[in-house]
This record gives C-alpha cells, structure tokens and sequence, in this order.
C-alpha cells in the first residue's frame, strides 16, 4: 500500500469516527436547545462561544494547526446555532429572490438564525406578512446611486403593516469565475442591468460581452452551472461562496460608497423607536404642503427625507412621505402627529423603527 492510500484509508477512518461524535454532539445541542426554549434563553450567547473557543484549542497538539482548528471550531458551533434555531422554531422571514441575492444576505445579517423563507416578488411578501404566514418581510427600499425601488413605496401605502426596521446594506460588486479561469478566457459577463452599469469603470475597453440577468445570485448560479470558462458573473461576495466560484477581481463597483436601505415590514404592535415615518395626501391649494412642514418646525422635529410619489389611481395627483427623527410614543410626537392630520386628507403612520 502507497503513503497516498495510507493516507486516504486514515482519512477515511476518521471520518467514521467524526460522523459518530457528530451525532453525539448535535444530541446535545438539542437537549440545550429544548432548555433554552423553555426557558427563554437566546440562541446566541457570545461569552460562551469565546470561552469554548479558547479552552478547545488548549486540546490542540499541533500549533502550526491553530488557525485550521479555531475555523473548524467556528463552523461547528454555526451549524449548533442553525440546528438549535429549526428546534426552537424561530421567527420566518421573507425575502425576494434566490439564496446569494441582495436581499438574502441582508436577511441573513439581520436574522442569521431565523427561517428565511424565499418569495417571487415584493408584494408576495407583503400578502404572505397580511395573512400571517410571515413574522416579517424584508423588502429594498432606496439604492443610494439609482433611488426608491419601483412599486415599494405604493405597496406601503395599501398594505395595512407598518415599518420596524431600516436596514443599510453595502454593496459591493465582484468579477466571480468558475476556479482556474483567468481574464484572458472570459467571453461573456452576466449580471443585473444596475451591477453592470455600477461597474461601467472596469468593465470599459475590455473584450467582453456584457448580459444583462434577472438578479446578479441567479447570474452567478448561471455561470456556476456552465461546462467551461468563458462566462463571468458580477456578484457580491457572499454569492462567491454560495456557488463555488472564484473572486478573480474584487470590489469593482465605481463608486465605494453604494448602500440600499432594506425595510422590514410586519403587523406586530409598534414599539418605541429611534425614528418614524408617514405618508400622507393634501388639498391641491396653494400651501397645502407648507401647513405640514409648518408643523414639523414647530415641534422642533428634525426631518431627515421628503418626497412624492405620483398616485396611480389619481392622475396628476401625488402623496408625500417623510421621515423623522424621535420617538413617535412621545407626547411631543403624538401632537406633531394631530397637527400634521388636521391638513392632510389621508394620513399614515408608516413605521416606528431603528436604523442598522
């Protein structure tokens, strides 16, 4: 027998073994995970990880293998947190798209451990928070380059659920291949139309086809899936991982600073907060919409965005959205919320939220 199948037959081996104490662990973590549910405990208990970090790596013999095993005990430990969030039966997320998009990693950032649930579009997701069949939604609400995103705002003003969350995501664009493509083998590059256009500045001058795809996660899958190595997907980082590809440039997107502001919808009682927003109709008279700036300065409320939106049902007629600074459970808010109605025609509360 050669040293290689000595070593494979080891490998081998041990792997039966790992599979045994695999099991025997995870029975464990369920026990836990039952105790924290009757009790109320949080899946997450970070002193914990550290302390268990720190004592296994003392069992390590081999130093120069600290850095494999501590990324071995981390993984381990994440796999605990999932296996223990099934148990628990955590809350259930929507989001829109495919596992990699945009919108799934803002909802694995915000609810790492909770059951994200995939939908085929944004008002899908408001149906599914309508009829209960959603904890929450996580819907993109503004691109910091390229604006509000189309529909969202109107599908807030005729859904009855409101605003808990703002979340600000980072976008960052990648050149992903299949492993062992170089620049020189690409032919075609696939992504959605916005990450193609965020890229202008790589991209110019070079000998490729540009394709333009549904989202930049289904771009990337679709390269993943291909036979060989002249297709290339602009993507995020974390789609890298998620279908086996390789970053063969990193961060090309123009400009650094492109962040989309995420919303989480829900029907669950307001909280106090940070921030609030609303939505609201005036009279098309002249000062209509001063009254209600008039208001806000009044109350010495700082408003941080306005904007119309054309009403579809109306034509040539807008309604406005604001946000705001402070607690919406104030006393001092809850009469700039009466003065701000007594000029509107229709008024909403959209959310009472924090910013992430």
């Amino acid at each position: 027998m050669n040293t290689l199948e000595e070593a494979r037959l080891i490998i081998n081996e041990t792997d039966e073994k790992i599979a045994e104490l695999f099991e025997r662990r995870m029975e464990a973590v369920r026990q836990v995970a039952l105790y924290k549910k009757e009790h109320n405990l949080p899946i997450f208990d970070p002193s914990r990880e550290d302390y268990l970090l720190n004592k296994n790596l003392k069992y390590l013999h081999n130093e120069e293998l600290t850095e494999y095993y501590r990324d071995f005990q981390k993984h381990t430990m994440e796999v605990s947190k999932k296996y223990q969030a099934s148990l628990v039966s955590q809350k259930k997320i929507g989001y829109q798209g495919i596992i990699g998009a945009f919108s799934h990693i803002a909802a694995l950032s915000l609810y790492p451990y909770d059951n994200l649930i995939s939908y085929p579009s944004f008002e899908t997701i408001f149906e599914a928070v309508q009829n209960d069949l959603l904890d929450y939604g996580l819907i993109p609400f503004e691109n910091s380059l390229t604006g509000d995103v189309a529909d969202v705002m109107d599908l807030c003003r005729r859904y009855d659920m409101h605003i808990s969350c703002i979340y600000h995501l980072k976008i960052n664009q990648n050149l992903l291949v299949k492993p062992g493509t170089r620049l020189e083998d690409i032919r075609q590059v696939y992504s959605h139309p916005q990450a193609l256009s965020q890229c202008a500045l790589f991209l110019k001058n070079r000998p490729w086809d540009l394709v333009s795809y549904a989202n930049t996660a289904l771009a990337a899958k679709f390269v993943s899936e291909q036979d060989h190595n002249s297709y290339a997907a602009i993507a995020s980082e974390e789609t890298a991982r998620i279908y086996n590809l390789e970053i063969l440039a990193g961060q090309i997107n123009s400009n650094t600073t492109n962040t989309t502001r995420f919303i989480v919808i829900s029907k669950k009682e307001m909280k106090p907060a940070t921030h609030f927003n609303v939505q609201f109709t005036v009279n098309h008279t002249a000062g209509a919409l001063a009254k209600v700036i008039d208001a806000i300065r009044d109350a010495h409320c700082n408003m941080e965005c306005i904007k119309s939106f054309p009403q579809k049902d109306v034509p040539w007629a807008y309604y406005f959205y604001i946000e705001l600074e402070g607690n919406l459970f104030e006393e001092k808010n809850q009469q700039l919320i009466e003065s701000m109605k007594a000029h509107c025609l229709e008024f909403k509360v959209m959310g009472s939220y924090e910013k992430k």
